[in-house]
C-alpha cells in the first residue's frame, strides 16, 4: 500500500511538471509578460505561487515589494472584465505558478516560463553556427524531421517533409542538417553573414518532448579587413594635407627671402 502511495505522488509530481512546461505562457528574459484571465471580479488578488504580488480591492491597488514598478493592471479592463495581470522587465525569478483569485474564488492560473537568450558575435562574412539540441526520436525518418528557425518572429528556415523553406534573405545561405536530426542537433548554420543578420533567432521542434524554443542573440560587427582601406585613405590624405601645408610655408618663406635679398 505504501509503495502504490509513493507511485501516485511521483505520477502526479511528474504531471504537474509536464503541466507547467507544456501549458506553459513562454516569455523572454527583460521582456512584458501578460498573464491572461477573463473574469469580472470587484476584488482580485494575483499570487506567485502562495505569495502575493498584487491586490485590488475598494479601488485600492497595491504591489508587493518583489515586483514594484514592473506590474500594469488596469482597473478600467477590470471592470469590462479583464483581470489580466502585466510583469513589466520580467526577471528570471519570476518563472513560476501564478494564480488569480477573484472576489476569494480562484480564476485563473498559469505558469510562467523565462528564456534567456545565448549570446553569439560574429564577424560579417564569416559563418554563424547557431547552435540547437533536444531530445528527438533517433527513428524518425528524414521526410518525417520537422525543424522551424525564426528571427525576430519572421522565419529564416523551416524544414518540413525533408524540404528546407527559407525565409526572405536568408535563400540559400542558411541550413539545418536532415542527418543530424537523429542525434538531436538542430543547429542552424548561416553562411557570408550580413549585417542585417543580427537579431533574436529562435529554434523550436514540435516533435521535442519539453516544447521550449531555444533563443540566440546573434550580433553582427564589421571585420577588421574592412576598416584597413578606410584607414589607409584617412592616414593618406592627412599626410597629403601637412605637405600641401609644409609646401605652402616652404615656399612662402622662400619668397621672403628673395624678396629680401633683392631689395
Amino acid at each position: 500500500m505504501q509503495l502504490m502511495s509513493r507511485m501516485f505522488l511521483l505520477y502526479l509530481l511528474g504531471l504537474l511538471t509536464f503541466l507547467s512546461v507544456t501549458s506553459a505562457l513562454i516569455v523572454i528574459l527583460g521582456h512584458k509578460a501578460n498573464i491572461p484571465c477573463n473574469r469580472s471580479c470587484s476584488t482580485v488578488k494575483w499570487f506567485r505561487k502562495d505569495i502575493l504580488v498584487c491586490s485590488f480591492a475598494e479601488g485600492k491597488f497595491t504591489v508587493s515589494p518583489e515586483f514594484k514598478g514592473r506590474i500594469e493592471f488596469s482597473e478600467v479592463n477590470l471592470r469590462q472584465g479583464d483581470a489580466s495581470l502585466t510583469i513589466t522587465n520580467v526577471e528570471y525569478n519570476d518563472r513560476s505558478w501564478y494564480v488569480c483569485s477573484c472576489d476569494d474564488e480562484k480564476g485563473c492560473d498559469q505558469y510562467l516560463e523565462v528564456l534567456v537568450p545565448t549570446p553569439l558575435t560574429v564577424l560579417v562574412g564569416d559563418k554563424a553556427k547557431l547552435n540547437c539540441y533536444a531530445e528527438t526520436d533517433k527513428l524518425t525518418a528524414e521526410s518525417k524531421a520537422v525543424v522551424r528557425w525564426e528571427k525576430d518572429d519572421k522565419l529564416v528556415v523551416k524544414l518540413e517533409h525533408g524540404e528546407m523553406v527559407f525565409g526572405a534573405g536568408f535563400e540559400d545561405r542558411v541550413s539545418v542538417s536532415k542527418e543530424d536530426y537523429n542525434r538531436g542537433d538542430l543547429s542552424l548554420t548561416i553562411h557570408n553573414v550580413r549585417p542585417f543578420d543580427a537579431g533574436l533567432y529562435r529554434c523550436s521542434c514540435p516533435n521535442e518532448k519539453s516544447k521550449n524554443p531555444k533563443l540566440i542573440e546573434l550580433t553582427v560587427k564589421d571585420s577588421p579587413l574592412d576598416w584597413i582601406p578606410a584607414v589607409c585613405i584617412s592616414v593618406v590624405c592627412v599626410f597629403i594635407g601637412v605637405a600641401a601645408v609644409v609646401l605652402w610655408a616652404y615656399r612662402r618663406t622662400l619668397c621672403t627671402a628673395l624678396h629680401s635679398a633683392s631689395d
